[in-house]
């Protein structure tokens, strides 16, 4: 499939400029620009949504490639295959985009991460290794559109990092090379490896410090700067999968494969007592059910407009139509503050909890019907975020029990609708409410009779039956919840009594680190609306609940990143104008109230320091002779500890000149500046740009010469050889030194 060959085999002029970059730069440079590829692949594999043929190709070659950094060995592909391949994925793309991924991202992240493959065995020009940076880049900026995650900022972080330090290394790499600088030889390992651990420590000092300064800097201008909503590239984001399954129709199994999914779907936060409040969020209402299915019986949409993005509903959706449930009136008297924080989604559905007299979001323009299901129509701000105050009291069962049958026509006709059933369903219907005189009662005999007789279940038949409900009914007798749903819903059908299923979210796991539910998409939930005259849609849950699971270690730091997942998206996903206002009055608040506390603190340590003079002034006024030990002990302490610093340096130095194996570099340094110093009180003055060799022959006495001779050889083994003898010589040679000057 490809030919090896070494660098020296190229055309020439088709070498790389490594040949005149001293090694210690080239390795550096080799290894960072790896990384950064890696970086870039682990950030994308991060999303979760790579394919595993994808994340087994692209691992495989960079682990190849890692073995050959390894090896110091270079394998390069012909020029003429990397063009074959290139126009040969042309096409290989075109198919992958309209009839395997079937979405542009998809398909482009698979383009780019066989462009990265490629050019890694493919680096024939400086060039090649500048787009192998350009296809990290995009890696990375795959990544984005991908998720919104905090595991994508860790990813960035690094990603920022190890770029820094690979262009730092570029450019020096490219310096050198233009210079003509000469390769370190390999024969002097001995000077090599310092320089390298020394180049090492320093261009990673400066990355991180480059990167730190560049974190800080971003975010600070990220939460000063004025927030727009939305973004050009999140156009292309294909939301959140278990939010998708809310559309205009569900298959019976549909919410089913939602919940196989733990993804977080929204963080759900409720204020004050909602002990009432059954958990439920409902998006979508369907009406029409043809045996397998339900669906939305096509509707008129009514439109909201609104400039501040909020909307009163109560009195709206009432006007709209007369046979929505009354909100107002004598009943309201529990009502509940919740909001909604959605994960990033394409969805348009808003989920609000029954009963809601008003909510408030960024958007400004949204579409509901007479079944109360909304959505958002204002394309530039998507669903994020929300709150909502909803009636949350109990209906009376008295006044249900009171209704009577008298169903108005428009609602009759919409939602008693049947298809041809099994007749053994009206059969059961009739048996299970026999005793049950109003329709509310049947209701609750239907209601109880599916949570006790039929359980709970995510497994799906292998075999899609002919008619789902019936074999739910007579023969599974257990399933999820919209099995339940539909068989309450059709069971009360049959028996004149009109319904719906509503689907939506039903509670989720409380995370007491940030106050909130944590809904995922395993808490997709379907259950059935009641129609009564003169008192509207009252809910009913027939599905039999499965049972709680036990909390653990694991479960409990998944609250934790959980956490932060929320405050991420909290304060930097959704940050906006509205947040900025609330950041700076809390900062404006902090400031004004940390001044204060400043200044008394400062007000404080004044008194105090006062007393305290107050005190020794009349101290020293009784025993003068006293104070002055005190304040002459004082003197001296303070005298020692601006002192010590140089002290310390002192007794560090003389320790090194009277240990010179410890540190053979340093002592020889100390010991040949003490020789120069010695030397220029008898006019043998060593210039600064004078070499030891050169100056040596400046030194015109023979006796005193040769033994500055021997006293420079040893000083150079042991200055740059790191030769522990000689650095134990130079005492010696010095003491020599200065017997030959005395006699001289």
């Amino acid at each position: 499939m490809a030919t090896a060959a070494a660098p020296s085999e190229l055309d020439p002029d088709k070498q790389l400029s490594s040949g005149h970059v001293p090694e210690p730069i080239e390795r550096y440079f080799q290894v960072s620009l790896f990384l950064l590829l890696i970086t870039g692949f682990i950030t994308l594999a991060g999303t979760g949504k790579l394919d595993p043929v994808s994340m087994v190709f692209v691992l495989g070659a960079l682990a190849l490639r890692a073995v050959h950094i390894f090896q110091k060995k270079q394998f390069v592909i012909p020029e003429r295959w990397t063009t074959a391949f290139t126009l040969v994925y042309v096409l290989v793309y075109a198919v992958d985009y309209f009839f395997i991924s079937r979405d542009f991202v998809s398909a482009t992240v698979h383009l780019v991460l066989f462009g990265m493959v490629v050019k890694v065995f493919s680096v024939h020009r400086d060039r090649d290794l500048l787009y192998l940076g350009v296809l990290a880049f995009l890696m990375v900026l795959a990544a984005s559109v991908l998720t919104v995650n905090t595991i994508f900022l860790g990813g960035f972080a690094v990603f920022l990092l190890v770029a820094i330090a690979t262009f730092t290394s570029f450019e020096m790499r490219r310096a050198a090379s233009a210079t003509g600088s000469i390769q370190s030889s390999s024969a002097e390992p001995s000077r090599q490896r310092p320089g390298i651990a020394r180049l090492n420590r320093a261009l990673s000092r400066t990355a991180l410090a480059l990167t730190a300064t560049i974190l800080l800097g971003a975010t600070v201008l990220f939460f000063l700067l004025p927030r727009i909503s939305g973004g050009y590239l999140g156009s292309f984001t294909r939301g959140s999968d278990p939010v998708s399954g809310f559309r205009d129709n569900i298959q019976l199994g549909g919410i089913g494969r939602i919940q196989q999914s733990t993804q977080v779907v929204m963080h759900l936060q409720i204020n004050g007592d909602h002990s009432a409040f059954d958990g439920k969020l409902r998006g979508t209402v369907l009406s029409r059910f043809d045996g397998k299915s339900w669906a939305d019986t096509p509707r008129y949409m009514n439109i909201l407009s609104s400039r501040v993005g909020r909307y009163d509903i109560s009195t709206e959706t009432l006007a709209a139509d007369p046979y929505l449930e009354r909100v107002s009136g004598s009943r309201i008297s529990q009502m509940m503050t919740y909001r909604i924080l959605m994960e990033p989604t394409l969805s348009t559905v808003l989920f609000l909890a029954k009963g809601t007299l008003e909510f408030e979001g960024n958007f400004r323009q949204i579409a509901y019907d007479s079944a109360q299901s909304y959505i958002n129509l204002d394309g530039s701000r998507p669903t994020n975020a929300y709150w909502g105050v909803t009636n949350i009291t109990p209906p009376d069962p008295a006044a249900l029990r009171a209704t009577g049958a008298d169903y108005p026509e428009p609602i009759a006709v919409r939602y008693l609708q049947l298809p041809e059933l099994d007749r053994r369903i009206p059969e059961l219907a009739r048996a299970v409410t026999a005793k049950a005189s109003t329709p509310y009662d049947k209701a609750q005999a239907v209601e109880n009779y599916l949570q006790q007789n039929y359980g709970y279940t995510l497994e799906l038949p292998a075999v899609t039956p002919a008619d789902p409900l019936a074999n739910f009914l007579f023969e599974r007798r257990q399933g999820h919840c919209e099995y339940f749903a539909s068989a309450m819903a059709v069971m009360l059908r049959t028996l004149g009594i009109p319904t719906r299923v509503a689907t939506g979210f039903r509670g989720g796991e409380y995370n007491d680190l940030t106050g909130s539910y944590i809904v995922r998409g395993r808490d997709a939930h379907a259950w059935v609306e009641v129609f009564f005259p003169n008192q509207g849609w009252v809910s009913f849950d027939p599905t039999a609940y499965a049972p709680a699971q036990e909390p653990s270690l694991v479960g409990r730091l998944r609250l934790y990143a959980d956490a932060m997942n929320e405050f991420w998206h909290e304060w930097v996903v959704n940050y906006d104008f509205a947040h900025q206002r609330t950041l700076t009055a809390s900062l404006t608040t902090q400031s004004v109230e940390g001044g204060v506390s400043v200044r008394a603190w400062l007000a404080h340590i004044y008194q105090k320091l006062l007393q305290n003079a107050r005190g020794a002034q009349r101290s020293f006024a009784q025993s003068p002779q006293r104070q002055s030990r005190w304040a002459v002990g004082v003197i001296i302490c303070l005298l020692l500890l601006v002192l010590s610093p140089r002290l310390y340096a002192f007794w560090k130095i003389h320790t090194l000149v009277q240990n010179p194996q410890s540190a053979p570099e340093a002592a020889a340094s100390l010991w040949y500046a003490r020789a120069t110093k010695h030397l220029a009180r008898y006019g043998w003055r060593k210039q600064p740009s004078q070499t030891p060799a050169e100056f040596l022959s400046t030194v015109d006495h023979a006796a005193i010469r040769e033994v500055l001779e021997l006293f420079t050889e040893h000083y150079e083994h042991a200055r740059f050889g790191h030769s522990v003898s000689s650095a134990t010589q130079l005492p010696d040679l010095f003491a020599r030194l200065k017997a030959h000057d005395q006699a001289k």
